[in-house]
């Protein structure tokens, strides 16, 4: 949870910022270690609508950052330039307030920590190290590169499935278009002949009949019961139940896996490379998997490598990775080259999903074209098969 905080400084400025923290006593116990004597501190609330930035703009204000740090600018200067020329008012914002606190004496990496929906752990992370170790342009470089491909990746996903949405939100009008609007004017027509209707006759009024009478309801309900869905803390039995559904599903489920291994991947490898302890660097990759089974799949293999385990043997315990990257990470330890091993595990998986997508996709759009067909042309033949079987009675 967000919380919203002022107060001064040691020297008696007063500042003020959001910070990201479990409870209100967690947050308050954040802002005494940075030896902040604490004036208010209350719920951020904010409308989710507005909380994310794309990654293509957090991409270049990450760039620019780095080429303004290697050209040796102050912190706080590079920040002031960037707020003049970022365009995203969000990100703008989240700037301005990082300059804020940056000139009030907090360090770079725990002012981005109060801006916890803009800047993630893996990002506020890096930056720490890069600030302790004096390489922060080289690591904000590390974080342009990742972000670039994180983005070309959601681009390409996003383009593929372009065509089958239109497709599918066309088919969908059409059909209900057809069934709501088309289907009953033959209703009065059809009992004016007073004949017994044809079994699929009978079927699409019905359904005509059904969702004419019910469809506002269940566009509330489905409404309610998303919105319900998205606030709502599911339980992590549940949690765990729902992602192994999706995962055993044909085709989709290894694409959800590959993806979450490329991801846990390239975020182990960025912040191995950034010189972040191996431990630190599991805690924040197994969060950005974004998947539930293989996040706890990690939390186990943690304790094995904490009490001096190889970091690769714990890692074969984890059903859900696959034995490559497995293999990859014993030879990286060997070599001293696990972090460009990593990389190239998640290049690897990224193709497999790019290559996966666009098989899918290949099949995908002649199937839905070809269903849509078949539905609209079914609804026809059942409205006018009693107009044929009347015609043939009377010849």
């Amino acid at each position: 949870m967000d919380y919203k905080y002022s107060g001064y400084m040691k020297d008696g400025k007063k500042v003020s910022g959001i910070i990201s923290a479990s409870d209100k006593s967690e947050a308050a116990k954040i802002l005494r270690s940075r030896h902040l004597r604490i004036e208010t501190i209350r719920t951020n609330k904010q409308l989710s609508f507005f909380k994310s930035v794309p990654v293509k703009d957090l991409s270049s204000f990450t760039r620019q950052f780095a080429t303004l740090s290697a050209a040796n600018l102050p912190i706080d200067e590079s920040l002031s330039i960037l707020a003049e020329q970022t365009e995203n008012h969000r990100l703008k914002s989240a700037v301005d307030e990082l300059l804020k606190q940056v000139r009030s004496g907090i360090s770079l990496g725990d002012a981005l920590s109060s801006c916890p929906t803009i800047f993630n752990n893996l990002y506020c992370g890096m930056v720490k190290a890069g600030e302790a170790a004096g390489v922060l342009s080289t690591v904000l470089e590390r974080l342009a590169d990742y972000l670039e491909r994180m983005d070309k990746i959601q681009k390409k996903i996003k383009a593929s499935l372009a065509y089958p949405v239109v497709v599918g939100a066309v088919a969908i009008i059409v059909i209900a278009a057809l069934i709501v609007f088309v289907v009953p004017t033959f209703r009065d027509m059809f009992l004016e002949m007073g004949r017994e209707l044809p079994l699929v006759t009978r079927i699409v009024l019905g359904l005509s009949d059904y969702l004419r009478q019910y469809i506002p309801f269940i566009a509330v309900l489905a409404v309610v019961l998303t919105a319900l869905y998205n606030k709502s803390n599911i339980s992590t039995k549940w949690q765990i139940r729902i992602t192994e559904f999706k995962m055993k599903l044909p085709i989709v489920g290894k694409i959800l896996i590959n993806g979450a291994v490329a991801r846990f991947s390239r975020t182990l490898s960025t912040l191995l490379q950034a010189g972040i302890p191996l431990m630190d660097s599991l805690k924040i990759s197994k969060a950005s998997s974004n998947n539930i089974v293989l996040e706890m799949g990690i939390e186990r293999s943690m304790k094995s490598i904490e009490i001096g385990e190889p970091f690769s043997k714990p890692l074969s315990e984890v059903t859900m990775l696959p034995p490559m990257l497995v293999r990859m990470a014993a030879v990286g330890e060997r070599t001293g080259e696990l972090p460009a091993m990593l990389g190239k595990v998640a290049d690897y998986y990224d193709s497999e999903i790019n290559s996966s997508v666009d098989s899918i996709m290949s099949i995908l759009e002649p199937l839905m074209i070809l269903v849509l067909g078949i539905v609209i042309g079914f609804v026809l033949v059942s409205m006018y098969l009693p107009l044929f079987e009347m015609v043939t009675e009377v010849q």
